[in-house]
């Protein structure tokens, strides 16, 4: 109380408001910071509070593209850039990239580049 009634009330006043008010997160930055997990997009849209279907919607605003789809080329690209390292083992790179399996990681891969990792790792 007696801190309130000084000359410095009002700086002290916003000091402590400031406390009180809840930190936002930059979108965009959560889904940077997160893109390499294995996160499920229900986890993302809670890390960016915000509903499913707003974290949806917010995302293909942002990257013209739906997050499941934008989420795995984003890991099949790091993990081509990955595979260029010839001692790392396939299955870490895919862990390293989020992927829960590296039969998934393979399909997933395949499907996308016309070629499996260790096919492309030859190539």
């Amino acid at each position: 109380m007696i801190l309130s009634k000084s000359e410095n009330a009002a700086s002290l006043n916003s000091f402590i408001s400031s406390l009180f008010i809840p930190y936002e997160y930059n979108f965009n930055e959560v889904i940077q910071a997160n893109l390499y997990t294995n996160l499920s997009l229900q986890q993302f849209a809670k890390l960016c509070n915000c509903s499913l279907a707003t974290f949806k919607r917010k995302f293909t605003a942002l990257y013209h593209e739906s997050p499941a789809k934008y989420i795995v080329v984003k890991k099949l690209e790091r993990s081509k850039q990955l595979l260029e390292i010839k001692s790392k083992p396939i299955a870490a790179i895919a862990y390293d990239c989020g992927f829960e399996t590296v039969t998934n990681f393979n399909k997933s891969f395949k499907k996308h580049f016309g070629k499996s990792p260790s096919e492309f790792r030859l190539s």
